[in-house]
């Protein structure tokens, strides 16, 4: 272990800690696909895909830069319970959480900024204990009742983790409810868990928040009316929600 890591005088080598940065990204869960993600590569002017963006896309993209680099800024305090504030310029608010939601069209970047708080927060948790959850394996674990102590060891897994990033989620018009009770059930005990006990949590997602209040159960709902609302490209307008400007 320490050829692979050290040098001879016990210091870190660069190899080193791109190999322990690779066993940290495997262990919390990341995708390889998305391990290399970094701040610098969300692009205010350009979508994911590197096609251009108009000025109204481009300042709802600089917007939600700078909410997360607020959010990361405080993510050690945030992981020990303590909330992000901020002050909305449009309803002369003070809101506060340590929860958000991205939500936005395919290719907006809302992956990439949750995966950039997740890699952020590494150092302000014992022994990587974070987790990044595509929502479409989530379904499939926690849906399979044959199952149990598959679904009981991720249940408690993602009731433990300092934070989660829960990618993809999709509740709009009547897919949640066709998820079978099972699973919603063990979603609901999740979400409950994690707020009662104030461990942030993020979701992406294309769907309108607004909808999703209405497919959720009580403990959904709460935790959107909880969360930061952060708008990407072609996400549209969530003014009646905890929207940051």
């Amino acid at each position: 272990m320490r050829s692979q890591y050290f040098d001879e005088s016990g210091k870190i080598t660069p190899e080193g800690l791109r190999r322990m940065k690779l066993v940290a990204y495997k262990a919390m869960g990341i995708p390889i696909s998305h391990q290399h993600l970094e701040l610098e590569h969300f692009r205010t002017n350009q979508d994911s895909n590197n096609n251009p963006l108009g000025p109204a896309e481009t300042k709802v993209k600089e917007k939600a830069l700078a909410f997360t680099r607020k959010y990361i800024e405080q993510i050690g305090g945030i992981l020990s319970g303590a909330k992000l504030v901020v002050e909305s310029s449009s309803s002369k608010q003070t809101l506060s959480s340590n929860n958000i939601i991205y939500h936005g069209g395919t290719s907006s970047g809302k992956t990439l900024l949750g995966v950039v708080i997740l890699k952020e927060a590494i150092p302000h948790s014992h022994n990587y204990n974070l987790g990044f959850y595509d929502w479409d394996e989530l379904v499939d674990t926690l849906s399979n009742f044959n199952e149990p102590d598959t679904v009981q060891r991720l249940e408690r897994e993602m009731k433990s983790k300092d934070l989660i990033v829960i990618d993809g989620v999709t509740v709009g018009g009547d897919e949640y409810k066709k998820l079978n009770s099972y699973f919603r059930q063990k979603f609901d005990a999740i979400i409950s868990a994690r707020l009662r006990k104030g461990q942030p949590s993020i979701w992406t997602t294309s769907c309108f928040p607004s909808d999703m209040m209405s497919q959720l159960g009580n403990q959904g709902k709460a935790f959107i009316r909880d969360a930061f609302i952060v708008p990407l490209p072609t996400s549209g307008d969530e003014t009646e929600l905890k929207e940051i400007d």
